[in-house]
């Protein structure tokens, strides 16, 4: 009788166990990736550093060719020098603050070595010249707003900041670029081109503030939305005309509201109840109402809660006053004395 053959076994692999000096090599590996890594980021960096330097050091050269314009033989002022260096330094800038920081420096020479391009129809896509173009419009426009007779000049230039400001990266309609040889006004500014000048503040106050809540932690908007608020209210609340103290009205509820956010009270009441003067003057209803809803508890303090609730009430009525107050040219009495101090 034969004997069963017993089943052959398969070895049984043994397990693998990390030992010390695996670990050491793996550890080795990591560190040596992680250093490579390191090295890249820093040499990149370095790469970027100098870059930036070689930008300021090569606009630095240039700054000397930034001569004023000469004088042509018809009298005229040539500025094909000046605008050539301005160009070069614009585009070595290569940087988008950098890019603001030349606008908002030299606004006049940006504006018009930008937009002579841009006329061409070359910087319809080229963000970074639209950008510049639009920061030089917006400080212009400051600029031009102080002087009355400038006051339709300073609202178209605010309106193209706007528009810049608004474009999107495919729009592919033609630049329409505001000229600045226009002629002032001699008798100054009317009802209404001062009421278009401050409507074109609040409008770029409103999208800087918009563009501020889309960016919580950027504080740059709000600043600026806030200058701009005040620059219309500081522009137009000595104006009797009713379309120009309703725009007032709308940039002292807005700054109202910004203030109250920031928890600042006696600021947001302020501007709270220059409004609602305002809005008095204008439909012929006492404020001392409104006013009174801000302190409901009757101890003399205006308390946070009400006051924002009393500002979102005004603006809804600020809507139907827009909508039903609409003749123009209307004069409505204004007391100085009756005006909030400005707050600066």
């Amino acid at each position: 009788m034969e004997k069963e053959t017993p089943p052959v076994q398969e070895p049984v692999e043994k397990k693998k166990h990390l030992t010390w000096e695996r670990t050491i090599e793996i550890a080795k590996l990591v560190a040596t990736v992680w250093i490579a890594l390191l090295g890249s980021y820093i040499t990149f960096q370095f790469n970027e550093h100098q870059h930036e330097l070689n930008r300021i050091e090569a606009i630095a050269k240039m700054l000397p060719q930034m001569e004023d314009g000469s004088k042509k033989d018809d009298g005229s002022t040539s500025h094909m020098g000046r605008d050539g260096a301005i160009w070069a330094i614009f585009r070595t800038a290569n940087n988008r603050t950098m890019l603001r920081d030349l606008a908002a420096l030299f606004p006049e020479d940006i504006y018009r070595v930008v937009s002579s391009i841009a006329r061409t129809g070359e910087l319809d896509h080229d963000k970074d010249a639209l950008i510049a173009l639009q920061v030089s419009s917006e400080k212009l426009a400051a600029q031009f707003s102080d002087n009355p007779k400038h006051a339709e000049l300073a609202s178209k230039l605010y309106s193209q900041a706007l528009v810049l400001r608004e474009r999107k990266a495919n729009d592919t309609s033609p630049l329409r670029v505001v000229e600045l040889n226009s002629i002032a006004s001699s008798s100054g500014p009317t009802g209404d081109q001062m009421a278009g000048l401050i409507t074109s503040i609040n409008n770029l106050a409103d999208q800087h503030l918009k563009d501020a809540n889309a960016k919580p932690k950027s504080t740059t908007g709000h600043w600026e939305s806030k200058q701009l608020y005040k620059r219309a209210r500081h522009l137009g609340k000595d104006n009797p005309d009713e379309q120009v103290q309703e725009q007032v009205m709308r940039a002292d509820l807005a700054l109202a509201s910004m203030y109250a956010g920031d928890k600042l009270i006696e600021d947001a009441y302020k501007y709270l109840k220059e409004a609602l003067e305002i809005e008095a003057k204008i439909t012929g209803v006492s404020e001392a109402g409104q006013l009174s809803k801000v302190d409901k508890d009757k101890n003399g303090y205006a308390h946070l809660p009400e006051i924002e609730e009393s500002i979102k009430d005004a603006q809804i009525r600020l809507t139907s006053i827009l909508e039903t107050y609409v003749e123009k040219g209307v004069q409505i009495k204004i007391d100085p004395q009756a005006q909030v101090p400005d707050t600066k």
